[in-house]
């Protein structure tokens, strides 16, 4: 596959984003798989809960809502979404990170619609 390695891996999250949480894993076996790729945990990281903790104190920071795993909200069923939305909210608040007074929202990769933006506001977020 041309390119360079941070342009096929945009490739092949790109090809993953339409597809439901319960598939997208295979897929992701996949596509690494075929990319002859290494995304071992000391090349893909991120931030503990500990550095958001540290950020968060600093005031410089602010931290809100992105779902609990990522996926884009339209592919999901009601339920699934809602469990995404209290999910996220439940860690930000239980690890403190967040005023409680001010939660934001923002959707994965853009996607969203009516109803899902009900479900945000009826999940407790302030701004979405």
């Amino acid at each position: 596959m041309p390119g360079t390695r941070e342009t096929r891996l945009e490739r092949a999250i790109a090809l993953l984003k339409p597809y439901r949480i319960e598939k997208d894993r295979g897929y992701s076996i996949g596509i690494i798989c075929y990319l002859g790729e290494d995304f071992t945990p000391a090349v893909v990281r991120f931030l503990s809960w500990e550095e958001v903790q540290e950020m968060s104190r600093s005031r410089i920071v602010c931290f809100g809502s992105h779902t609990a795993g990522h996926p884009l909200l339209t592919t999901l069923t009601e339920e699934q979404a809602r469990h995404e939305l209290r999910k996220s909210m439940d860690a930000l608040i239980g690890h403190k990170v967040v005023d409680t007074n001010f939660i934001s929202f923002c959707y994965p990769d853009g996607k969203f619609s009516e109803r899902l933006s009900e479900m945000v506001r009826e999940a407790g977020y302030h701004l979405r």
